[in-house]
């Protein structure tokens, strides 16, 4: 007896494509193997091929979450985020699967603000950036598909394209997952910190886990902490914010740049081993000295 399996189908456009549909197919191939589902991408401008398909992204004119229509070059568009940015046929299947493929809603929203938001405003010609230096332009995610696999616009280069995206998106949503599991971590450390003003987390996480909590949090000025493998500990300015730079207490400036005796000789804690020039970093071999160069650190 021959049993019959359907295949989904899903549909791009034919021709040149872009970041928008290859993230989009990428996104919806994540979701149906994870469903354990087989499926093929085709690409094309047929209607009756357009109407028959399971998935349509960037093309067909219509979008409907529940028809799995995900197209967003009809009149009107296909709505807008809160923070003004249109969504794009990237964005629109984020919105439906990206918490699925994620099972984490909190990690889905992060990885829509790191990276569909940016491709969906690229795509409709929604302005980003300003430029700082005239003649110096932006290399992204864009540019790097187009130049590896746009070359003939064969459907070959589309789905070499594809997988390419779907690495991407693996690796992301596994570094955001690891990454919010250690920024659980520095909350936690918050919380039960005596002196708000130094927090010390006892736990493994990397300088950027530790700026994303702390940035959003008043009273804190520094933070001690072990890198993912480094046997040294860290002492770490807190940013105004994560949109500059700038520390809210920066490090004496008599300490940039120095290292080990030259150091230790200004701070009197034996086992510093240096300070970074711009004065938001410093390294110490304990944690008890750590904490001594932090406290000094306030002074």
């Amino acid at each position: 007896m021959n049993i019959f399996f359907h295949k989904s189908v899903i549909a791009a456009h034919d021709g040149s494509f872009h970041t928008d549909d290859v993230f989009a197919c990428a996104t919806l191939s994540l979701f149906l193997e994870k469903e354990k589902k087989s499926f093929k991408i085709i690409r094309t401008r047929n209607p009756n091929k357009i109407k028959t398909a399971d998935f349509v992204v960037d093309v067909g004119a219509i979008y409907n979450e529940e028809k799995n229509r995900f197209d967003h070059h009809q009149p009107g568009g296909a709505g807008e985020r809160k923070n003004g940015i249109p969504y794009a046929s990237f964005g629109l299947v984020w919105k439906k699967y990206g918490k699925e493929i994620c099972e984490n809603e909190r990690v889905a929203e992060e990885i829509d603000n790191i990276l569909v938001c940016s491709i969906d405003a690229v795509d409709n010609g929604y302005e980003l950036f300003t430029k700082k230096v005239k003649g110096v332009m932006n290399f992204s995610i864009g540019d790097t598909i187009s130049f590896l696999f746009n070359k003939d616009e064969k459907d070959s280069d589309f789905l070499e394209a594809v997988d390419f995206a779907k690495k991407i998106l693996k690796n992301i949503i596994g570094s955001i997952n690891r990454s919010v599991a250690r920024r659980k971590k520095v909350e936690n450390a918050y919380k039960n910190s005596e002196d708000k003003k130094i927090i010390i987390i006892e736990d493994r996480v990397t300088r950027e886990d530790v700026w994303l909590v702390i940035s959003k949090l008043e009273e804190p000025l520094f933070a001690v902490f072990q890198g993912l493998n480094d046997d040294d500990w860290k002492v770490l300015a807190n940013r105004i914010n994560m949109d500059s730079f700038m520390s809210r207490k920066p490090m004496p400036a008599s300490w940039g740049g120095l290292e080990k005796e030259n150091l230790a000789r200004i701070t009197e804690v034996p086992d510093v081993i240096f300070c970074h020039k711009s004065l938001f970093l410093a390294a110490v071999k304990s944690k008890e000295g750590a904490i001594k160069l932090a406290k000094k650190a306030l002074e």
